[in-house]
């Protein structure tokens, strides 16, 4: 147990150490730095790129050297100028596209949303409607056919005669009723 411990922390204080130098680095690089440190200086024999040919150069082919740095340096400048202008033209049109990118997936989920809102009402209304359906039709096959005995006629109070192909039917709230006998008995039954 105590060697997987000591690994562990073995292991974090590399994986710590690791990330600090490249964050040093990073760091050093944006800052336009080689690496962390003081750098050297531009000037004397090593601001030539090379100690050998600096030492060969004459005094006043030093001095020009010195104005050409100076003029080269002024059109980096510039350069620089117009290169952060094209960076911050490149970083509004970056920010403008990741605002249209992120209202684009706004607009898609509610597209999305709404869809599926309409599906499920879609699906709800013709689950109903098939319910009714098919209530509608339990209905009308229970009832046709079924009874009613002279007793309950009488509580009912229908007196509305209709005749259809010279039969009479008595039709009470949609459902038309013909008189029959059964059993030696006046019934009603329910023929639509």
């Amino acid at each position: 147990m105590k060697s997987t411990v000591m690994k562990t922390i073995a292991f974090t204080v590399m994986l710590t150490t690791l990330w600090l130098a490249t964050y040093e680095i990073s760091e050093a690089a944006r800052r336009g730095g080689g690496g962390g440190g003081r750098s050297m200086s531009r000037g004397g024999p090593a601001g030539g790129g090379s100690m050998h040919r600096s030492q060969t150069r004459p005094q006043s082919s030093s001095r020009a050297g010195t104005m050409d740095r100076s003029r080269n340096s002024s059109r980096s400048q510039v350069n620089n100028r117009a290169g952060d202008r094209q960076i911050s033209d490149q970083t509004r049109q970056n920010a403008s596209d990741r605002r249209d990118n992120n209202q684009d997936r706004i607009d898609n989920r509610q597209d999305n949303l709404s869809d599926r809102q309409d599906f499920r009402q879609d699906r709800y209304d013709d689950r109903k409607e098939y319910r009714n359906d098919r209530q509608e039709w339990y209905e009308d096959s229970w009832r046709r056919g079924r009874y009613i005995t002279a007793v309950r006629w009488g509580s009912v109070g229908c007196a509305n005669v209709v005749y259809v192909n010279g039969i009479r039917y008595y039709q009470c709230g949609g459902v038309r009723y013909e008189q029959v006998y059964r059993g030696g008995e006046v019934t009603y039954i329910i023929v639509n």
